[in-house]
């Protein structure tokens, strides 16, 4: 079935549009010319008459988008839920927070990173590598609500279209900010985004010694323990254990009926 787009990154092999995701069979490119001169909705009104889908503008479109390759809604104003919305990174406004959060021992003592010293033009370098939309990885920063605050970064990542499963990770990164509630919104508006727009079927995570917060955020939309490593993370002195949970689409079904956060 041919979709109606209102935006195609043709090298990084993504359409990005506002409407649910769903597989894409064939798109055609549109030119800049024909956007300019206002035949771009016609053409794609045509390729998308058999879709029945609310027309979209067409502005922007390049290239043509691969067969079957899956397609994301579009993200310009975020994802939001009950008290947070999920946004691109924009360096402008998260990079500071990120060389600060990533060099606090606090926040890197529950990653499974090492805590390397983080430059700035290190972390510009991620931001860079973000801004090319890798598409096999979504990476967000997350924003309250209420003031529109810069309080941290999720992401889904390695994932893998083939299987359409994924790891997934969240930092809260300001300690003051822990314990209230962002971090279970921030799972349950990543997982709808996951599965309902991703189409993704499998999902996987961890989190390391007792971070009893990490869990309980991921059991509220029904991720569930598979195993853990025993002492397997070294972190301020002590080895910790890495206790791994999944999650599939009917898991996740049966946990929050499929509602979407925020609604």
């Amino acid at each position: 079935m041919a979709i109606y787009v209102d935006f195609i990154d043709g090298s990084a092999g993504i359409a990005w549009r506002s409407l649910a995701s769903v597989e894409v069979d064939d798109v055609r490119a549109i030119s800049e010319e024909s956007v300019r001169d206002g035949r771009a909705d016609e053409a794609c009104t045509a390729d998308n008459e058999d879709a029945h889908l609310p027309i979209v503008p067409c502005a922007g479109l390049r290239a043509a988008l691969p067969a079957g390759q899956p397609v994301a809604s579009s993200m310009a104003y975020g994802w939001e839920g009950e008290m947070v919305r999920l946004v691109p990174l924009d360096a402008e406004k998260h990079l500071d927070n990120a060389q600060r959060w990533m060099n606090d021992p606090r926040v890197m003592n529950t990653l499974g990173m090492v805590a390397y010293p983080l430059t700035r033009v290190a972390e510009k370098a991620f931001f860079d590598r973000a801004d090319k939309r890798d598409p096999n990885d979504a990476t967000f920063a997350i924003e309250t609500l209420a003031d529109d605050r810069h309080i941290g970064f999720c992401g889904i990542h390695a994932i893998d279209w083939v299987s359409r499963y994924a790891m997934t990770g969240t930092i809260i990164g300001d300690p003051a900010d822990w314990g209230k509630g962002y971090g279970t919104d921030v799972v349950a508006v990543r997982t709808w985004y996951a599965f309902q727009v991703l189409n993704l079927r499998y999902l996987k995570s961890s989190y390391l010694g007792d971070n009893l917060g990490s869990r309980r955020m991921n059991e509220k939309v029904g991720f569930r323990e598979y195993g853990f490593l025993p002492d397997a993370v070294y972190r301020a002195g002590t080895y910790h254990n890495e206790t791994f949970l999944y999650l599939t689409r009917e898991m996740w079904m049966e946990a929050t009926g499929g509602r979407k956060p925020g609604s």
